[in-house]
């Protein structure tokens, strides 16, 4: 219940003209005059609402967003009941019960600002078309907390299978927020930005492109990857540094191309393989030559001992050669 509970301005209650009709909810004596029935006022405020309004039954009078409207102007209710312009004269129709309207002909209903609120469900049921439009402002539906919004084309609420209808849509862009992830559908569209851009993805980035995709640099082009990098290409690839290019003079030279990147792949194959039997060579080469080494070792060792031989031979033959003096000397 809105409260409106600012002083009582029934001292100025009549200079407000107005008129009205009231059966009141209870007859006897003893009723609460503050319960409603059925009134209708025309002019300015009564001394009825005005009692209402300071007892704080004003509710019953007076629709909620009313008493807030006046509230949040700084008024009471009643002051602002009948608008907000000095000497205006309103209409106030409240009841307890049904409010029953009903027209054979048009019915037409002008206003300013427009507030309608319903406690409880609200239908709105007609024999032929409805449009809902906006002049120059947005429209929004919105539904309650974890409550559906549902739209059928064709169809009845009891048998859904049976859509016979079709929903269009038409707008120059579509966002769709999904449990936090955005969806945007939209047509043709232009992007110039003069300034610097950054853009971070915090998580996995994926595009589909079902057309040309065309891209212009005319700078330098930095790219730091630090994770898997995975390129499948289903079609021709080309890229070209921006000078003229004869493209049949060049798809015959990356034909060329990949038979002579595919005949240097076989020089290179073979000439690994010379290297590998090269250094097989080398390594025989190594071996036999360690051999060599211990055989010339073993050469010089034989060569000192028929040295240390032929002088210990020579020792021998100078002494005979003294025995003979010797026994010469004696003969």
């Amino acid at each position: 219940m809105a409260s409106d509970d600012s002083g009582s301005s029934t001292d100025n209650l009549y200079a407000k003209p107005h008129v009205y009709f009231l059966v009141p909810y209870n007859v006897d004596v003893g009723a609460e005059d503050d319960e409603l029935g059925a009134m209708l006022r025309l002019g300015e405020y009564s001394d009825i609402e005005e009692t209402a309004r300071v007892d704080g039954y004003i509710s019953e009078y007076y629709p909620n967003q009313h008493i807030q409207d006046a509230a949040a102007a700084g008024k009471t209710s009643t002051e602002i009941a009948a608008g907000e312009k000095d000497l205006a004269k309103g209409i106030l129709l409240a009841c307890d019960g049904r409010v029953l309207l009903k027209s054979r002909g048009k019915m037409y209903v002008e206003t300013a600002d427009y507030h309608q609120r319903t406690n409880g469900a609200h239908k709105v049921s007609v024999s032929q078309d409805i449009t809902l439009a906006s002049d120059s402002g947005v429209v929004v539906i919105q539904s309650g907390t974890d409550k559906d919004v549902t739209i059928r084309a064709g169809t009845t609420e009891d048998d859904e299978s049976a859509a016979t209808g079709t929903i269009n849509e038409y707008a120059k862009t579509k966002n769709v927020n999904i449990l936090g992830h955005d969806f945007e559908k939209k047509g043709s569209s232009n992007t110039i930005t003069e300034g610097y851009t950054q853009a971070i993805f915090l998580g996995m980035k994926w595009a589909f492109n079902a057309d040309l995709v065309a891209n212009a640099n005319f700078a330098g082009t930095f790219d730091l990857k630090v994770g898997l990098d995975v390129k499948i290409t289903a079609a021709a690839s080309l890229e070209f540094n921006p000078v003229k290019v004869n493209i049949r003079d060049l798809i015959v030279q990356l034909s060329g191309g990949v038979t002579k990147t595919q005949a240097a792949k076989n020089e290179i194959t073979a000439m690994k393989n010379d290297i590998t039997s090269l250094k097989a060579a080398n390594t025989a080469l190594t071996s036999e030559n360690t051999a060599l080494k211990a055989e010339t070792e073993a050469l010089k060792t034989s060569s000192r001992e028929l040295e240390a031989n032929q002088r210990g031979i020579q020792t021998t033959l100078g002494n005979l050669q003294a025995d003979v003096k010797e026994l010469i000397f004696y003969a």
